[in-house]
């Protein structure tokens, strides 16, 4: 019975997918702007069509995976290469800044220290499907505001996987983020 669930939320939620890229495409909106609508609408906070689950997590996890495949295959290595410069400097620049204004402000709403880290890091990172579609839908990719953006969006890609494992790490141990990191 519980194969039986897994199979029928497997198949809910590649039906809501496709009706979402049907639904956006008229209203010129990005695919991913319908799935998230879409997840909020069936999800458990929504009508309740989809509940959180090991098939769930897992459907997930391989959209991330297909997702950061297909961001890699327009991606040379010679473009990174090229943009090192734009990767090192821009990027740890932006996160470290952002990182830390939004641990400040989530700070002053009164939460914890390494709550107020983890939320800063998160709001941080931007999504780079979203900002790569939208740059290409406008033509500017390959202009230097583009190559720079790109930059930055790798080196938050990089980031975004070294917080997915420490976020996982602390959830699976219990351990506080200061244990986590060293301190």
């Amino acid at each position: 019975m519980e194969e039986l669930h897994s199979l029928s939320s497997v198949l809910i939620l590649l039906v809501v997918g496709i009706l979402s890229i049907i639904t956006m495409r008229p209203l010129r909106l990005s695919p991913i702007v319908g799935y998230l609508l879409a997840g909020i609408l069936i999800g458990p906070q929504g009508i309740g069509l989809i509940h959180e689950s090991d098939t769930t997590h897992l459907v997930a996890e391989l959209g991330v995976v297909f997702l950061l495949f297909d961001i890699g295959l327009h991606f040379s290595l010679g473009h990174i290469w090229d943009a090192r410069k734009d990767i090192l400097g821009l990027g740890p620049a932006q996160v470290i800044l952002c990182t830390a204004a939004f641990s400040g402000i989530a700070l002053l709403t009164g939460i914890g220290l390494e709550f107020s880290v983890v939320v800063g890091a998160t709001l941080a990172l931007s999504s780079t499907a979203v900002a790569v579609q939208i740059m290409a839908d406008h033509g500017q990719q390959h202009c230097p505001v583009g190559v720079s953006a790109t930059a930055v969006l790798i080196f938050q890609d990089i980031c975004a996987i070294f917080l997915l494992i420490l976020a996982s790490s602390m959830e699976d141990t219990g351990v506080s983020l200061g244990s986590a990191i060293g301190l």
